[in-house]
């Protein structure tokens, strides 16, 4: 088995280093021929000392090729080609040197050599297998998309327009989710109307219909509930909130606080995006009852009004 090569820092030689044991052989043999106890015990300190030395200085200072200070001696004799084929002939060298150790190892042990090969390899083959398929790709399962028909006429017939049922507006989250139900309809008002199918365009008709009526009974509710949430939680603070207007469009906030536009800017940038998608038409801040208010007038459209969102 080939060695691996070194560099000697001493003298600057490039190659496989030479074995060198400890002790002197000569005192080995007089401790032997004398006393055998004394003898044995040198002769094992002396197999277990075993050192590598440059073969041209002697000298036990030796480094790998790989190392930066080698690279720098190597490069003051060599050029840097050469350099290079040594370092890849010295990775070759020790995969062989892997391989060999891994082919002995089989002979030795050859029973289970055959245990790993017979157990082994239907398991990395099964595995691999495993790997690959689950990698195939799929034959995709057709899915049978409805026609705009169809789904203006299960839009239109749903139960949701002869619901009598008050709606669960206890949260922000539902708000905005009933705001949503609207523009998914008005989605398909919107996809209907444009159709050059006369059904489709009939369709698209009576879901409209069906639609405004339900949001111009329902967003009055939903601004009341906001209004119950705001009022909720500016009472808290001392802050009087009143509704009113016709459909519960205009929200009015009352404190000491509000004499500054500064804290009138803060609390209406913190509602606007929720009473602007309430339609809510303004929002009035008074310092008190008989105050002169501040008011953000909000360009909301009214309730009949079908608005789609982008999906």
């Amino acid at each position: 088995m080939a060695s691996k090569k070194l560099v000697c820092t001493q003298c600057g030689y490039i190659g496989e280093p030479k074995g060198a044991i400890g002790g002197n052989g000569c005192i080995e043999v007089l401790l032997w021929f004398f006393f055998i106890i004394p003898g044995l015990i040198y002769s094992i300190w002396r197999s277990s000392s075993r050192y590598k030395i440059c073969p041209k200085c002697k000298s036990p200072s030796l480094i790998p090729i790989d190392s930066p200070k080698a690279k720098t001696i190597m490069a003051e004799s060599m050029t840097k080609e050469e350099i290079v084929n040594l370092e890849n002939e010295q990775a070759d060298t020790e995969y062989k040197s892997k391989y060999l150790q891994w082919l002995n190892w089989c002979k030795k042990h050859v029973f289970w050599t055959i245990i790993i090969v017979i157990v082994g390899v239907p398991f990395i083959c099964g595995m691999i297998s495993v790997i690959f398929s689950s990698k195939e790709v799929k034959p995709t399962q057709q899915v049978n998309t409805p026609t705009l028909t169809e789904r203006l006429k299960k839009a239109t017939n749903d139960t949701y327009w002869n619901n009598t049922t008050p709606g669960d507006y206890s949260s922000r989250i539902k708000l905005q989710a009933q705001s949503m139900v609207f523009s998914t309809y008005a989605n398909d008002v919107s996809e209907g109307e444009k159709s050059s199918s006369n059904e489709d365009r009939k369709l698209a008709l009576e879901l409209k219909n069906k639609l405004i009526t339900k949001q111009v009974q329902e967003y009055p509710k939903m601004r009341k509930a906001y209004f119950d949430f705001a009022s909720q939680i500016s009472e808290e603070k001392g802050v009087k909130v009143t509704l009113s207007g016709e459909g519960n469009t205009l929200m009015t906030f009352i404190s000491n606080i509000f004499s500054s536009e500064e804290s009138r800017n803060v609390v209406q940038n913190g509602m606007n995006e929720m009473v602007n998608e309430l339609r809510f038409k303004r929002i009035n801040y008074k310092v008190n009852d008989q105050g002169k208010p501040q008011y953000f007038d909000l360009k909301t459209p009214s309730d009949n009004v079908l608005i789609t969102i982008s999906l």
